[in-house]
């Protein structure tokens, strides 16, 4: 059960399917999260992230129309991907999977909510541990 019952209730009122799993979000819509596949299809993004900012969004649109098996994935907000193009936001996916427009994540609601917090804390210290050691073997 939803602890904020605004949650359900706005998904409702937007016919939105509203997840806060977004391991089964990116199953789901096929969102491409390795760069080297970005590489492969011909596209650059982020070398970390695959994520593609609003600059390269033109590049993205020209790339579903060409290849209509592909859509485009937006965060509206920290946390929030939808599976469609929004316009006038920060960082989009490219994805290859179900295109339904009404489906979102927030992994920032939900019952897990602490445990993905927890997880993404654990990410960024990792990260961060390894450009610490690249920085350190470069300077050998």
């Amino acid at each position: 059960m939803w602890e904020d019952s605004t949650v359900p209730a706005t998904a409702a009122e937007y016919n939105m399917e509203l997840s806060h799993d977004i391991s089964a979000f990116y199953r789901r819509t096929g969102t491409i999260l390795n760069p080297n596949e970005l590489i492969w299809l011909g596209l650059k993004a982020d070398d970390l992230t695959a994520i593609f900012d609003e600059d390269e969004v033109k590049i993205l649109h020209e790339f579903c129309k060409d290849n209509s098996e592909y859509h485009i994935i937006t965060i509206t907000e920290p946390g929030r991907l939808e599976n469609l193009y929004v316009p006038d936001k920060r960082v989009y996916y490219l994805a290859k999977g179900d295109k339904n427009p009404n489906l979102a994540v927030n992994p920032f609601v939900g019952p897990d909510a602490e445990v993905f917090m927890e997880r993404v804390a654990n990410t960024v210290d990792s990260l961060v541990a390894a450009i610490h050691r690249d920085a350190k073997t470069k300077r050998r």
